[in-house]
This record gives C-alpha cells, structure tokens and sequence, in this order.
C-alpha cells in the first residue's frame, strides 16, 4: 500500500511544520498542518487578482498610456528585470486587462484564489485550466496555467506547499516567473519561498515514436491474423479438426496468433478438465480488484482538497481498514504463484520420471511477461505524460518518468527491488511485485527437485525459509522501530488532526525515507515466505490427489479458525488506532514477521478445503465460471491499472473532493477501464506472444529427427513448457496457440 502516503506524508515533510501546539489567536485557531502566516500573506496578496498590490501604480501609469507603456510599465513593476518577451507580454496583458480585452480578463478570471475549505486541508487552488489555455489576443499572448508552489523552503516540488494556478502567457518560463513573483510578494527575509513550474513543451521524442509504431505494427498483426483465420478456415470448414490442424504451416499458425476470434474464443472459454483448481480463479481476480480498491482509496490522500475529512474519517470507521490492508492481496499472488509452480511442475516431473528442463522454464517465463510488461514501461517512460491534462498533470507524471528514463533496464533484468537503492529513482514502482515473483520463480526447481526425491528435506527447506524470512522480517521491523502501515497511516492522519499521542507526536517519516518499504516491503527475503508455503500447499494437493477424508467437527472449527485469524489479520489494530494509542515496538514487529506467513497458511486451508470438497458455499463462489476469464487477464490489469489510477485522479481541472459515494464511483470505474485495457493488451501481445513462443519451441523440438511417434515425443518433451506457459491444445476449436484453454489451472503459475 506504498500509494497511501506518497503525497500526503511528503505534503507535511516539505511545509516544515514543528509538531507543537495549533496556532491560535483570539478568534480563530488554525490546526498543526496549516501555517497561518503562509496562507494570510498569500491570500492577503491575491485577495482579487494576481497584480492587484500594483493596481495603483497601473492606475497612475494607464494615464500616460501613448501605445507605449511597456518601459514606464516595467520600471514601476520590476525594475531589476531586463527587458524580456515574457515581461512585456505580461505587462500588455496587464493593460489589456484595465482595457476590457476579453482574453486579458479571461486570464485574470481563470487564475487560482483563495477558497474554502483551508482548514480541510484544501492547499491546491487550481483556477480553471482550460479557461486559461482558451485565452488569446490572437498575436502574440496566449495563456498557459503554471503552478506557483508557495512553502517554507525554496524550489518545492508539485503539491509541496500551497499550489496555485497562474495564468500566465506562453512566452514565460518558471524560472523567470519564480524570480519575479518572489521579489514582488515576498522579501527575502519572509521565510516564505515561491517556486513556479510551466508545462513543458509536449513534443513526441524517441520513445514516443517507438510505442507508436510497435502498436501500430500489432494491430496491423491482429487484423491480418484475423483475416488469415477468417479466409483460411472458412475454407476448411468443412473438413475435420484434426485435418486442419495438419493443413496449417509453422507460418499460419505463427500469424494466426494474433487472431483476435481465435483468442477471445480461448479467453472466454470456461470448460474445466479433471485435475484443474477451479477456486483459484475466484482467489485471483477477488485479489485483483481488492488491489485496485487499495490503490483508488489511497490515492485520494494526495489528490483531494479535504485531507482533513479522510484523516478522520480513517481514525473512526473501523471498515477502511479492509481497505488500508490491502496488501494482503500481494502475499495471495505470492501464494497463487509458489502453489501452482509446485503443482504443475511436480504433475509434469511425474511425466519425465523426476526430470526437469530449468533452462526452458526460465526462457518461456520471461519471453511470457517481458513483452507486456516492456511496453507499458515504454509508455510509462514519454507518452505518458503527454496524454493528459490539468494543472498537477505533467509535473507529477514527469516525475515517474524520470526514474525509468535512467533505470529501466533493473526492471527488464527483474532487479528493480534491489537497485536503484533510493525508492523514489525506481522505475514504474508498483513492478516491485514481478521482480520478487522472478526472484523465488528462479529458486523454485531447488524446491521441485528437494519435493520429488526428498520430500521431507523439502518441507523442512520451507519451514526454514518461512522461519528465517519471519526472525529477519522482525529483526528490521525492531531495529529500525518499523511499524504496520496501518498504523503509520494511522499517526499520519492523527498528526493532521492535531492529535499526536503523549509518546510520538512527531509525524511518520516520508515515504523515502521509511524503512519499511526500503527494507521490508519490497525485499525478496522478507516478502518469500507466502510462496514457499504456497508450494509446499501445492506438493500437498498433488501427493493427496485431492483425496482427503476429514471430520466434519474438525472442517468447522478449521473454517472458524481460519476466519478469525483472517479478521483479526485485517482488524486487529482497530482498536489501537481508534483509542489513539500505539502497542509496544515488540508487539508490532512480531506483527510484521508473522502477519503475512499466517494468512499464507490460512489460504492453504482455504485452498485445500475446496479442492477436497469441504469449500461448501465458498467453493462455489470462488469457482464462479465468470471468474475464469477475468482472472485471464489479472497480469495486463495489475500492470495496467497504476496508469489508470493516476490518470483519473491527476488529469482534472478541479481538484477532488472526498466521499464515500466518489470512492466508489472512482473504483467502479477504474476496475472496468484496466480489464478493459487488459482485453486489448492481452489479445494484441500477451496471448499472441505465448502462442509465437510455443509454436517455435514445438517446432524447433519436432524437427530433431523424430519419427513414428515423434509428434507425441516431442508433445512429451515439451508438456512442462505447456504447463508452465499455459497452452494447450484446445481440441474443441483446433487451437494450438495461446495462453488460454479449457484446460486447468490456467491460471499461470508464472504470473500473478
């Protein structure tokens, strides 16, 4: 859940504010957040217009007007300032402006004033960008919004402070604009600093050019395979099957990958074959939406105009902490991952009596999620940042593409939770997952092997590795004084509230500078243990087949077991949050090291319990057939949906407001928007590049000499590489490419 307090922490960090008793005077009493000097001697200076401190001398020197004005103007305004086009455009628009020219007043009305809402925490005022971009003389001014970033220490960065939309003309640029306005509203030895930023020139470089063409070049694919299915097997209609499986060449079923009839008949079909875990898909796609309930909640901390309102709504409705805890759903994708990588590998050792092609694994794993994962970095790197709008829009979006401009090559290698050490240079940081998920995936044949000769070794390998992740994951937490998330957040909201406890009535540390994320969250070996358990789950159910006998009594209370561990894993520090106190250091690292093993294990129950048939109800549910091609595309959405999020909430006019009701429609409408986009993504390049994959390294093997019963040894050789990327013949629509098929388990074992 590291969205949560990107903005919000950073935004008390930056204004300097000593955690001290609130600000009052006789009649009005300001809470710790707000510094009551700042905003009285910026409002006091933008009261009614953004010159309006020289409206006098304007008045006097509009007397004069010869047509010539500009160096009386400039004397009179900014005297220290040479000649320049951005001070003479401001200078006729000031005249403009006293003239009654429409576009001149159009700028004036556009920029940001002082509104309600101060006390709510409302410190962006964001005027009305497309107002301001709407205004022109025709010739030479046309308006731009730049934000003026008003806080206690110089050169703050986008929502550091108290931001302000400026209207300015086009010819300005943020340097010039941050001198002038600093020398004309604040001395220098105010305390107060002003930094203006101007939305960059948005020309289409390299990068651009690049995702451009590659999109260009799969729809051109997608509609030629298309065209090719349509054409060929219109054809052969008529003819069996199988024959038209034998008519087809390497060729054919190269481009007749990307068909998109083909593809979406594979994604949308829900038969289920003996040996498949039909609760898994449930598992996957529940797991999916509660991260992106996460991500649609928390990032309203930064992006709203009432933070006060969420703070305390946070600290009094125990519910948000299902929402504050929405991490939980990263340890189920462990544990979904370790669980089929074990039941899948050990079911195709068992084919080739204990033998197991690593070097396949590992080529078809990373050839299967590259592609996908590429291009959206590709897009996160210039596009991006180009596509939107609004007055935080590009400044905040150039942020996220400067780290990967310089490390995106750690994301390829799937070493970006390592390097860059500093978080806030790492690259599309919400992939944190994929390099962990990499990581134990390069590990897992050690565990296969150890479960099919040495089985006991094996399962004393996890409970060691679930053992140590546990004592190093406590060691830090300790060291470092590392608490729960929910309870930083907690502290946080607090400390806006002006209610920091007798103990620590400091705020929490930033995001990059809190130990947590550094040395905890995004760390493979404090991050490892729901995946071994997750494997050693899957041992389980292949060695019992899932033929598992059990007293009833016992499934009940293992059920009510189950979930009251689950609730007081996700509510058990509800008290403590809403009596405002915080439990010992001991208490929350022991928290910390064994939170997360123990809802592995209480998936396992889960897992085991419905694959044996004691899931009742929930089996059912989870099994839902609609789940089936909804957790199809878990990886394009959870590559996808952290674009989506920050699109929708900084690609606005007007700031948010928090409510419940907006939460909601922001989430409904986030969830539909990513699977959409992970339709189009997985027909056009995630389906397509596994079945390009298979269909080389089946034919590559075919073409080794095999004869007589080649094509079933070769099929033979290449069953683990099936199982691990998920392909299968589908012998009901002659399909044997792609990623998904009626066959089990498609949920990958290699992804999400």
């Amino acid at each position: 859940m590291f969205f949560i307090r990107i903005v919000a922490l950073v935004f008390v960090s930056f204004w300097g504010i000593a955690p001290s008793n609130a600000l009052s005077d006789d009649t009005f009493s300001y809470p710790q957040y707000l510094v009551k000097n700042y905003v009285e001697r910026i409002t006091e200076g933008k009261s009614e217009d953004f010159y309006i401190e020289m409206k006098e001398i304007l008045e006097e020197k509009f007397k004069l007007y010869n047509g010539n004005p500009m160096k009386k103007l400039e004397k009179a305004l900014v005297t220290e300032y040479e000649d320049t086009q951005c001070t003479d455009a401001i200078y006729k628009a000031i005249l403009d402006y006293y003239l009654g020219r429409q576009y001149a007043r159009q700028m004036s009305d556009s920029m940001g004033r002082r509104e309600s809402g101060l006390l709510k925490g409302n410190y962006l005022w964001t005027g009305t960008y497309f107002e301001c971009f709407g205004a022109s003389n025709g010739k030479e001014i046309t308006g731009q919004m730049c934000q003026a970033i008003v806080a206690g220490k110089p050169n703050a960065t986008t929502m550091a402070g108290l931001t302000i939309g400026i209207c300015v003309p086009d010819k300005c640029a943020g340097p010039e604009l941050t001198g002038i306005i600093q020398s004309t509203f604040f001395n220098d030895t105010s305390g107060i600093f002003v930094n203006v930023l101007c939305p960059e020139s948005q020309k289409y470089d390299a990068p651009d050019i690049i995702f451009f063409t590659i999109v260009g070049l799969l729809g051109l694919l997608v509609i030629t395979g298309t065209a090719v299915e349509l054409l060929t097997f219109m054809k052969l209609r008529k003819k069996s099957e199988e024959n038209n499986a034998k008519e087809i060449s390497v060729s054919q079923k190269l481009i007749l990958s990307f068909s998109i009839i083909k593809n979406t008949k594979n994604l949308l079909n829900t038969e289920q074959k003996e040996g498949n875990l039909e609760c898994l898909h449930g598992l996957r796609f529940i797991s999916m939406t509660w991260v992106i309930l996460g991500h649609s909640v928390s990032s309203t901390f930064g992006f709203t105009d009432n933070i006060i309102d969420i703070s305390n709504y946070y600290v009094n409705h125990g519910a948000i902490q299902g929402v504050a805890n929405a991490s939980f759903s990263v340890d189920t994708f462990f544990f979904l991952s370790g669980l089929l990588v074990a039941y899948l590998g050990l079911r195709e050792m068992d084919k080739r009596n204990g033998k197991l092609n690593v070097l396949l694994m590992y080529l078809t794993r990373y050839l299967r999620l590259t592609p996908v994962y590429a291009l959206a970095i590709l897009f996160y790197v210039g596009l991006y940042e180009k596509v939107g709008f609004g007055l935080i829009y590009q400044p905040v979006t150039h942020l996220f593409a400067v780290p990967c401009q310089k490390y995106w090559w750690t994301n390829l290698l799937y070493i970006n939770n390592l390097y860059p050490p500093r978080m806030e240079e790492s690259c599309f940081v919400a992939s944190w997952y994929l390099a962990n998920d990499m990581q134990f995936y390069l590990l897992s044949p050690i565990f296969l092997l150890l479960f099919y000769r040495h089985p006991k070794a094996g399962l004393s390998v996890v409970f060691g590795t679930v053992l140590g992740s546990a004592a190093i994951t406590g060691a830090l937490s300790t060291y470092y004084n590392v608490r729960p998330d929910v309870i930083d957040l907690a502290l946080l909201c607090r400390y806006l509230l002006g209610q920091g406890t007798e103990t620590d009535s400091t705020p929490p540390p930033t995001l990059v500078e809190d130990p947590y994320f550094y040395d905890i969250y995004f760390k493979p070996w404090c991050r490892i243990g729901p995946y071994v358990i997750g494997m050693a789950t899957g041992y389980f159910i292949h060695t019992t087949k899932r033929k598992i006998r059990l007293n009833e009594v016992f499934v009940t209370l293992m059920w009510v077991t189950v979930a009251a561990v689950d609730l007081a894993i996700i509510y058990g520090f509800w008290g403590s949050i809403s009596q405002n106190y915080i439990p010992s250091v001991n208490a929350l690292s022991f928290y910390n090291a064994v939170a997360r093993p123990v809802w592995a294990l209480c998936l396992a129950w889960l897992t085991i319990a419905c694959v044996s048939g004691y899931g009742g109800p929930i089996n059912g549910f989870l099994s839902w057939k609609v789940f089936i091609p909804l957790s199809r595309l878990t990886y394009c959405a959870y590559l996808i949906h952290p674009i989506v999020v920050m699109y929708l909430y900084l690609s606005r006019e007007y700031e948010l407001h928090f409510s419940v009701n907006i939460v909601i429609y922001y989430f409904c409408a986030l969830l539909l928007i990513s699977y959409a986009l992970s339709f189009v993504f997985s027909m056009a390049l995630e389906i397509p590049v596994t079945g390009i994959v298979k269909t080389l390294l089946t034919h590559y093997k075919s073409g080794k000499g095999h004869s007589g019963n080649s094509r079933k040894s070769s099929s033979r050789e290449n069953d683990i590489h099936k199982e691990y990327t998920g392909s299968a013949k589908n012998e009901k629509h002659g399909v044997e490419n792609g990623i998904i098929h009626a066959n089990s388990v498609d949920i990958d074992c290699d992804k999400l």
